[in-house]
């Protein structure tokens, strides 16, 4: 059973006019939806037929009550995400440039008050840990009692404001997966000792350190880069929970990461039958892995 635990968002994703005013802009389209690290994670997971038990805090607002009842629908288990009276949900506004660059824009609410769980520790055979504050990971990860793989992708926030946190905590972590910039924050204070450093890449694909491995992306014409870090999570954990090879978990992250940029929103608009096209095309080997 795959675990992760992390943020639930409601997210709000603005799509805008290619030349905005100095004051105000036209908003070209307006998209709602689950948002949030460790539920797109989940969901990507979920769409490979993975069972996922996701574990976080949503308010109890409309928000908090409608995640989690479109989070079920996605065949996810819900019922470790605990309901909190008199907070808010986590929300994130989302704008969206012509060349499908984002820009995001967090509320964090309940998301950084609570201290996570982990649900089922004995039947968990993979830890993924999804922009969690440091007080949250080191909570989550003392009570590791198992030897399992656990991955820590912390974000961009937790990456900016706490780099020394993450390289305090990296020794716990089997795999550490940053972006470019949050990798530049927190080499600027230190090497990390994960045992394997992922650093997604974007369009020039992702790298894996100390090894030195570049795997290269695939080429395809980005609408929308929200959620692409998450779907390349999902994928690499996708692959390593398979019992699948390090290089071929990036292949397939890079996969997902592919498909995801090229539909608008956190999640894209494709399932496992674009998925199985996508890589029957673009890298047939990775075949035996859905």
């Amino acid at each position: 059973m795959i675990q992760v635990i992390g943020n639930i968002n409601f997210d709000v994703t603005a799509i805008l006019e290619k030349v905005g005013n100095v004051e105000e802009s036209r908003i070209l389209d307006l998209q709602p939806g689950i948002g949030g690290t460790a539920s797109n994670t989940a969901i990507q997971l979920s769409k490979l037929g993975r069972r996922v038990i996701l574990s976080g805090a949503v308010g109890k607002d409309i928000f908090g009550l409608w995640l989690l009842e479109e989070l079920g629908k996605q065949g996810i288990d819900v019922g470790h995400i605990k309901i909190v009276d008199d907070e808010r949900t986590g929300f994130c506004f989302v704008s969206v440039r012509d060349d499908g660059h984002r820009f995001l824009f967090t509320h964090r609410g309940i998301n950084e008050k609570l201290l996570p769980e982990i649900a089922n520790p004995a039947r968990t055979t993979f830890l993924h840990l999804a922009g969690v504050s440091i007080a949250q990971a080191e909570h989550v990860l003392n009570s590791v009692h198992r030897d399992i793989p656990i991955s820590y992708a912390p974000g961009g926030i937790v990456s900016f404001e706490k780099p020394e946190g993450v390289i305090r905590l990296s020794s716990k972590v089997t795999y550490l997966i940053l972006n470019e910039r949050e990798w530049e924050s927190i080499g600027g204070f230190g090497t990390p000792e994960s045992r394997y450093i992922i650093v997604t890449k974007g369009a020039n694909g992702a790298e894996v350190l100390p090894e030195g491995i570049l795997v290269p992306s695939y080429k395809v014409k980005a609408v929308d880069t929200t959620g692409a870090g998450d779907a390349f999570n999902a994928g690499f954990i996708h692959v390593l929970s398979s019992g699948g090879t390090l290089k071929d978990a990036v292949k397939f992250g890079n996969v997902l990461g592919a498909l995801n940029v090229q539909y608008r929103g956190a999640l894209g608009n494709y399932g496992l039958n674009e998925i199985r096209d996508f890589i029957s095309l673009n890298e047939p080997a990775l075949t035996k892995y859905i």
